[in-house]
């Protein structure tokens, strides 16, 4: 079974569909509950590539929603973790030298994973089923997207983990509007043929073919290639096909987290983005208030649907308060979840940003005088604090300057100071680039002399600038994160803490 990671934006109009009905329904992965739910499985590590640890990560799913899933290392030769599992779960094995490979795991399980400097296996006796596909789907799908072999974009990998190369896709956009009956034949022909393949699996099913993994992943792909196709369309027919599928949805599908990842990013918000900070992001607590609509959706679904939107409202750093007040939303419609604890989690990890001390941050002035972060927002104390986070070498760090000019004009006769805090490693490009950008004789503007060992530093986890950090009144932090100086949410944030 080939599995393609697609990269693709889509901007179409929207068309409707009153010709050809849809006959096959997608059939969702039949899935036993276990009487005994939750218990530990055992991974057994042989590793024989020296320097090369072993990083498994769990995927997310309705059931270890309250679970700490933080990504697990073995840098041993042999190893053997236990791991606490509710039902079933999908793991992940990587290494900086070794693409990723998944398999499941329910309570009692032992498998082995092997390594060496050529290979990575997990139970190395589970070989892949044929997958059918016949011509008339593959010339179905070319008439709308083909995979472009020929430009191959290799991501960058981490320390633990080798990316996956990516190829982007051709897509005829015009032939989702001319060719909607073909579009629909395909659609049918999709599912009827996924519907086929896991019925296969089934029936052949032993005890170590992971045909019951495989069948979950042809699964996910129908949800990932109809999300595709939807957000190329913009079809109502379509969208109603997806939207039926994820109101039969059952909570212990092992892969609930992406398939409602990409239910919310294609259908509930088609593919829209806000902007912040120069970068596009989802906008999470938007598809939160809309996910309401969909009335047809078992509650615990839509409850985790929600939840899903403040987890990837926490991933990319969102606003604190938008989070909290987002929370604040889940906490009164869902007053005694099951996920209430996950939420409590949640609340407690805001909370740690906002009791976090920026004590220990050495600094220096233009004029060569040495001071702490600490000190100076004790000589601030009344006042609310915002804090540009830049480097000589960061242009949308200068650029988003002018603004920030214009913000300390608006509060110029109010309660609030501005610092520069460069990150610069060499003082001389910070004192040129500040001589540029005309902030060299402002006293709020300062290097950071310890920025690679400052604890406080490494607790915000900066990996990208511009950055910037809000404080109250009283030095203490109200958003870690905070908006950047054109943002509106910033002004309201300010007035809210100058009350």
């Amino acid at each position: 079974m080939r599995v393609f990671i697609i990269i693709i934006v889509c901007v179409f109009l929207s068309c409707k569909n009153e010709k050809k009905e849809v006959v096959a329904k997608i059939d969702t992965v039949p899935i036993k509950i276990e009487t005994s739910s939750k218990g530990f499985a055992k991974i057994i590590i042989v590793n024989e590539s020296k320097g090369n640890p072993i990083s498994i990560s769990r995927t997310k799913n309705y059931y270890n929603a309250n679970q700490n899933l933080d990504r697990i290392l073995s840098k041993k030769a042999n190893d053997t973790i236990s791991l606490l599992i509710n039902r079933k779960e999908k793991i992940g094995v990587t290494t900086k030298n070794h693409i990723k490979k998944e398999t499941i795991l329910k309570p009692d399980d032992v498998i082995k994973i092997n390594i060496n400097d050529n290979n990575l296996s997990i139970n190395s006796n589970c070989k892949p089923p044929k997958i059918y596909s016949s011509l008339e789907l593959k010339t179905l799908r070319k008439s709308f997207y083909e995979i472009d072999s020929s430009r191959p974009f290799k991501p960058h990998s981490t320390k633990y983990e080798k990316k996956a190369v990516i190829y982007p896709l051709n897509i005829n956009y015009s032939n989702f509007k001319s060719k909607e009956d073909e579009l629909f034949t395909f659609i049918d022909l999709l599912i009827k043929e996924t519907n086929e393949n896991k019925a296969s699996l089934s029936k052949t099913t032993t005890k170590n073919n992971c045909n019951n993994q495989y069948s979950e992943e042809l699964d996910l792909n129908l949800v990932k290639e109809l999300g595709l196709l939807y957000s190329c369309s913009k079809n109502e027919k379509l969208e109603s096909i997806i939207t039926d599928y994820f109101s039969n949805l059952k909570l212990d599908d092992i892969n609930l987290y992406e398939k409602t990842n990409i239910f919310i990013k294609r259908v509930i918000l088609k593919n829209e983005k806000i902007k912040e900070k120069f970068k596009l992001k989802v906008n999470y607590g938007k598809a939160f208030d809309l996910s309401s609509n969909y009335t047809t959706f078992k509650p615990e679904i839509q409850a985790y649907l929600k939840l899903v939107c403040i987890n990837q409202m926490m991933v990319q750093k969102d606003n604190k308060g938008s989070v909290l007040a987002t929370i604040n939303k889940f906490e009164k419609q869902y007053p005694n979840s099951f996920l209430t604890p996950q939420i409590q989690n949640y609340k407690s990890q805001l909370q740690r940003n906002t009791d976090m001390h920026p004590e220990g941050v050495l600094l220096v002035n233009h004029n060569s005088k040495q001071t702490t972060l600490d000190k100076y927002l004790k000589n601030n104390l009344g006042k609310v604090v915002y804090i540009d986070l830049w480097a000589s070498w960061c242009l949308p760090c200068r650029h988003k300057m002018g603004d920030l000019k214009k913000l300390k004009e608006h509060y110029a006769d109010k309660n609030v100071a501005f610092a520069y805090l460069s990150i610069d490693e060499y003082e001389k490009d910070w004192q040129q680039a500040s001589i540029e950008e005309e902030i060299n004789t402002n006293r709020n503007s300062f290097l950071i002399q310890n920025f690679k060992s400052s604890k406080f530093l490494k607790s915000l986890k900066i990996h990208s600038i511009p950055r910037y950090l809000l404080l109250d009144r009283n030095g203490e932090i109200i958003d870690e994160n905070a908006p950047g100086p054109d943002a509106k949410e910033l002004k309201e944030l300010i007035n809210k803490n100058l009350l």
